[in-house]
This record gives C-alpha cells, sequence and structure tokens, in this order.
C-alpha cells in the first residue's frame, strides 16, 4: 500500500509546481505541503488562495495505467476528501461536483488539481501530481465558499490531524482504484454528484455556452449531458454553472 513521505515547506509557489518539477529524484508517495503558497493555482490557471491555516498538499503518485486513466484519480481525491469530511459534518451535507471540487452545503470546501509527466520515449506516464487544497480555518471572501471553522464554529481546526485523516483515506481508496478498477469509486461518487439529473450550464470554451441535464458521470470519468433537443453529449472538459 501507498506509504507518504513528507516535506512541509513555510512558504513555496506552488506545491504541484515544485514537486512536478522535482519528482525525478523523488518516490512514488512524496508529499509537499506549505503553510503557505505564494502562487497557487487551480484548474484552467486560476488563482488559489493560499494563506497559512488551510491545508495545501500535493502527491507524488507512479500508477502503472495507461494515460487515459489518468484523470479518474480526481475522483479518488474527491472521494478521499468527501470521506475525510464525514468524520466532522453529516455525510448528506457533503456533495461532489464534477470534476473537481468538493462542496458543503452547496459551497466549495476543497479543490482538486491533476498535473502530470509522460515520458514520451515509453509512452507512459512517469509521474502523476495530485494536488488538494482545503479551506479548514479560512475561505476565499466570496459567498459560494465555505470553510470547516465555519461550518464547526471553531476558531482553529487541526490541520495535522486533517490531514493524516485524509492520509488514510487516501490509502484505502486509491488501493481500491488500482485492484479494482474505476467502477466503485464511481458508484461512490455518483451517490453525491452535485446537481445530478438536474438542469446545468456547461461551458466548453468561451464561444460554446449551453444548457443541459447532468445524466451521469461515464466509465471513463466524462460527464454525460442531455439537451433539450435530446442530444447526448459526452463531454470530457468543461466548466459548469448552476
Amino acid at each position: 500500500m501507498l506509504s507518504f513521505k513528507e516535506h512541509i515547506f513555510a512558504a513555496i509557489g506552488s506545491t504541484n509546481t515544485d514537486l512536478l518539477k522535482n519528482h525525478r529524484f523523488l518516490d512514488e508517495g512524496t508529499v509537499y505541503q506549505s503553510l503557505v503558497q505564494k502562487s497557487g493555482k487551480g484548474r484552467a490557471g486560476n488563482k488559489w488562495v493560499s494563506k497559512a491555516g488551510n491545508l495545501y498538499i500535493s502527491i507524488l503518485l507512479r500508477p502503472q495505467i495507461p494515460l487515459s486513466m489518468a484523470a479518474l484519480v480526481s475522483f479518488v481525491a474527491a472521494v478521499s476528501l468527501s470521506k475525510t469530511l464525514e468524520d466532522y459534518v453529516a455525510f448528506d451535507r457533503i456533495e461532489l461536483k464534477w470534476p473537481n471540487d468538493v462542496l458543503v452545503d452547496g459551497r466549495k470546501i476543497s479543490g482538486i488539481l491533476l498535473e502530470s509527466d509522460f515520458d514520451v520515449r515509453t509512452k507512459s506516464l512517469s509521474a502523476l501530481i495530485v494536488g488538494m487544497g482545503v479551506n479548514l480555518n479560512h475561505k476565499p471572501d466570496i459567498d459560494t465558499a465555505i470553510s470547516l471553522s465555519e461550518i464547526l464554529g471553531e476558531n482553529n481546526v487541526d490541520i495535522d490531524l486533517f490531514k493524516h485523516k485524509l492520509f488514510q483515506y487516501f490509502k484505502q481508496v486509491y488501493s481500491s482504484f488500482l485492484l479494482e478498477g474505476f467502477a466503485p469509486i464511481r458508484n461512490v461518487w455518483l451517490s453525491k454528484a452535485y446537481k445530478l439529473n438536474q438542469m446545468i450550464t456547461v461551458r466548453l470554451n468561451q464561444d460554446t455556452i449551453f444548457d443541459a441535464i447532468f445524466e451521469n458521470v461515464s466509465e471513463d470519468g466524462c460527464l454525460i449531458a442531455k439537451l433539450p433537443s435530446g442530444e447526448i453529449k459526452k463531454i470530457s472538459s468543461a466548466e459548469l454553472f448552476f
């Protein structure tokens, strides 16, 4: 089973960027944690506010899986975060937003960012970096975000305790993924899917935006959307609005 080797920094640019840069000299299971990120980032290059008091970590994986399956590890991370939050929050308050957000009471508490390195010589995945940011003691100043301290009414959520709970759940879920494939992870994820079977707005790019019903997640992690015309679209990457 995966074992973790932690490197904790007072402040670096981005845990994902630095771990990806250094991965060739590091073992699988290496974790970069920074108390502050100077250049924290989310999906699509969005800035992730990274002041002290929250959890910012990246995990180095070297899964022996096809490159086409790499994006599924985002669901592994989401389910692991959900299980961790269930130690603090009622099960039915936690939802998972496709493809990479974790919500409590409909507000974002955590985001996930995958980055990878591809070996062109062997045509295989040489490293997969799983970045996770969790709002533990504060949140961005927007209504759509929430922190665990706000939920619990506590001023100082223990970051290390949360982190080590997350490590244990991540080990379990990742091991299940490697042994049993995506199906069990997908079933858990769908049981907590945000706005499943409801109307959503999908933005593929600046010029392509449409409304559709969020019908399912495919066996390869794509969003299955049904247009008002009845046409079914399989979407591998998009921004969703509700």
